[in-house]
């Protein structure tokens, strides 16, 4: 899908590929994990799409290989919200993974609920990298590390790209990007190594 299938009057979005590829390089970097999980839909919004591609974007260029088979990308009667599916997609992974990037961070708590009851300790045994910097990130245990976005520019862009439209509809859309930062919390953070 192009982003002009969108909306013909512009719209705004996050960065969700660069925070990524530099946060899956930086945990590479700290703590010489090569096992990388990605759980999402890939296929369900440019965002995930962008996220996925980012976390390969940041193996590729440490020179680590990664295959689909490494990952959790359902999409059909896949329900990201299920413990139970989730486990079983753990289970049945080819390699044990060292670090999971979620889609979200709603995807990224449920991970962590299922690696709990798979007798997994978030970051002792492994880390979980949510994305939106929702407030249960901070409110889970272990606090989750996540990318967010400043959400009162995302507001502002989006209330701007109407009013230009509105005043001038035959404009060409435009496409309003917002920086994402990392967010480093507990999930993904070892005292020794």
């Amino acid at each position: 899908m192009l982003r002009s299938d969108y909306c013909g009057i512009g719209f705004v979005e996050t960065s969700n590929f660069n925070p990524i590829c530099e946060l899956t390089k930086n945990l590479i970097s700290k703590y010489k994990i090569k096992h990388f999980t990605y759980v999402g839909d890939a296929t369900h919004c440019l965002s995930f799409q962008e996220r996925y591609f980012g976390m390969l974007c940041g193996l590729s260029s440490m020179g680590i290989q990664h295959t689909k088979e490494d990952d959790i990308l359902k999409s059909d009667n896949f329900d990201y919200g299920s413990i139970e599916m989730l486990k079983g997609a753990i289970v049945n992974l080819k390699h044990k993974p060292d670090c999971f990037i979620c889609g979200n961070d709603f995807i990224a708590r449920r991970v962590c609920k299922a690696l709990e009851i798979l007798g997994k300790t978030v970051p002792d045994d492994v880390f979980v990298v949510g994305f939106d910097n929702v407030a249960d990130s901070v409110a889970s245990t272990p606090k989750l590390t996540t990318i967010g976005s400043d959400t009162a520019t995302i507001g502002l862009k989006a209330i701007q790209t109407l009013i230009s439209r509105i005043k001038n509809p035959s404009k060409t859309y435009i496409i309003h990007t917002v920086k994402s930062a990392i967010i480093e919390r507990q999930s993904t953070v070892r005292n020794k190594e």
